[in-house]
């Protein structure tokens, strides 16, 4: 019986030691969570409740709200927090609603900051300029639409080993299930990233 009980709390023991023993900077775990119309992950108090609820959320678009990304790093400080994601919806949107069209500094990227004016809006049909201005003033903090990539991408500069960054409801109408996601840690000036994890798709 002990033997039995020392098997099953091995693992359980290892786990807990994998922060602690951590050496560098490194990405620990990204966790995407759908949220419903209530702003929940999960319908439940434990693991499997949320994972059952994600798993339903993601098979159901009409029933996630929002995506919430939570981040875990570890390492020294000095460190800039990159999310980047794509959708089939967001490239249908920018090709329909032809945003490429206002992209003032031509270098392939449009922010809230660069909202078009009345008049620049005038060359647009008339359908499309409340999404439009509805997208980028729903932008998250730190955010903007790469259109050479069609890319979202949210730029941090963690204040904690734990970052939380929100989609809300508003951009998400617009932007769509995410169909892949990456996440890097960038420092200063380096040509790449002192640690990144990304999805299947990515």
């Amino acid at each position: 019986m002990r033997i039995f009980a020392l098997i099953i709390l091995a693992p359980a023991l290892v786990g807990c030691g994998t922060l602690q023993t951590r050496t560098g900077t490194s990405i620990v775990k990204v966790l995407p969570h759908f949220l419903d119309a209530f702003g929940n992950h999960s319908d439940g108090p434990t693991l499997l409740h949320r994972d059952v609820y994600q798993d339903k959320l993601r098979k159901n678009p009409d029933l996630a709200h929002a995506v919430r990304y939570d981040v875990n790093w570890s390492g020294a400080g000095g460190i800039t927090l990159i999310l980047e994601l794509r959708s089939a919806d967001i490239r249908q949107f920018v090709e329909r609603t032809e945003i490429k069209k206002i992209d003032k500094n031509h270098d392939g990227k449009l922010s809230d900051k660069d909202e078009p004016n009345e008049e620049e809006l005038k060359s647009i049909h008339e359908k499309y300029r409340k999404e439009i201005k509805t997208f980028f003033r729903g932008l998250p903090a730190d955010g903007h639409l790469d259109l050479g990539t069609m890319t979202l991408v949210v730029v941090k500069n963690p204040e904690s080993h734990w970052v939380t960054i929100l989609i809300d409801h508003e951009i998400y109408e617009i932007f769509g299930q995410p169909e892949s996601w990456r996440v890097a840690l960038w420092r200063g000036e380096e040509p790449d990233p002192v640690a990144e994890q990304k999805s299947f798709l990515w």
